[in-house]
């Protein structure tokens, strides 16, 4: 379509319907990649087109602010499933590596919400990044959304497999940024440790430590296999809390959960329940110690160098006073 085109289709609308809403979406590796001779001086004519006649019968308008500023007149119940393409076989038609590429979207969205849920950050964010470098950011938890925005690209499945039989690349590429967040949430979580576990009367003691950077808000589940109590928590950045859990004996396991709901999720392959999604697990046995901070460990060291040194000292002032006779 050249810009003219463009403007002649545009008017049209503007003559039948004035005060529509009309969404320019472009493809945009057709007519740039596999036209590079005019594609970039096409692209080029129609933001100038636009730019001559915007602000006269039309004005140009980001989606955000085209739904900020209009009312909606109806109400999509439902999407038909179909496309330029004639159906949506060319993006999952069952062949394992576009279901694989699917799952591993999903599965990474899952994780990706759950952690976000529980570091209190907004779910799906808008992530605005200078271009030479996105999709990296300083905020770890953005660059892990970007990771997403660009693994949930259609080309990655249209590529795989039947009917395009595109590059192997495109499966790999896909599968690197999921793995990529699954994987680093699984090592931050890896810095949630149980440091003691004792058993006071009727109540459960726990301590927790925080390894990470982030103040957590999630729940706490402590179970005996038949009956379990819930509470919410907080665990500080690179802190131990204690939480007493009156009212249940014999508990056997701990878990803390991201309070997150299958509206927020989506499609997830790991079953979530009424506390939400589980992100860690200990297992609890009477004074067990699953890991001790580095903190704690440099305070015992340190207690046992300070005792050390305290005895030589006195060996030292004993050796003294009997030199001078002081003690006999």
């Amino acid at each position: 379509m050249t810009a003219r085109e463009l403007i002649h289709y545009l008017a049209r609308i503007y003559m039948q319907n004035p005060g529509a809403v009309v969404v320019v979406a472009l493809d945009g590796e057709n007519p740039l990649i596999f036209n590079p001779t005019t594609g970039p001086a096409d692209l080029q004519a129609i933001y100038q087109v636009l730019s001559e006649y915007q602000g006269t019968w039309f004005i140009t308008q980001t989606a955000s602010e085209a739904i900020a500023t209009h009312k909606p007149i109806a109400v999509l119940t439902n999407l038909p499933e179909s496309s330029w393409a004639l159906n949506l076989n060319n993006w999952n038609n069952g062949y394992p590596g576009k279901v694989e590429i699917w799952r591993s979207v999903a599965l990474a969205r899952e994780y990706l919400v759950a952690f976000t849920k529980a570091v209190g950050m907004p779910i799906s964010p808008v992530v605005p990044l200078p271009f030479n470098i996105t999709p990296n950011s300083t905020n770890p938890i953005y660059t892990l959304w970007n990771y997403l925005y660009v693994a949930e690209g259609s080309d990655w499945t249209w590529q795989t497999g039947p009917p395009n039989y595109g590059p192997a690349w495109f499966q790999e590429q896909a599968l690197t940024y999921t793995s990529a967040i699954i994987n680093t949430i699984e090592n931050w979580l890896s810095e949630i440790k149980l440091v003691k576990y004792v058993v006071e009367d009727d109540a459960v003691v726990l301590q927790i430590y925080n390894g990470l950077n982030y103040t957590l808000y999630v729940t706490l589940v402590v179970s005996n296999g038949t009956y379990a109590i819930a509470k919410p928590i907080v665990l500080m950045p690179n802190h131990i809390t204690t939480i007493p859990i009156i009212g249940i004996e014999n508990a056997t396991i701990a878990q803390l959960y991201s309070p997150v709901t299958e509206y927020e999720l989506g499609d997830h392959p790991i079953p979530i329940n009424q506390y939400g999604f589980p992100l860690v697990t200990f297992t609890l046995s009477h004074g067990n110690s699953q890991a001790v901070s580095a903190m704690q460990g440099g305070s015992n060291e340190l207690i046992t160098s300070l005792i050390a040194i305290l005895l030589s000292a006195s060996v030292i002032v004993m050796i003294i006073l009997i030199q001078r006779g002081l003690l006999r």
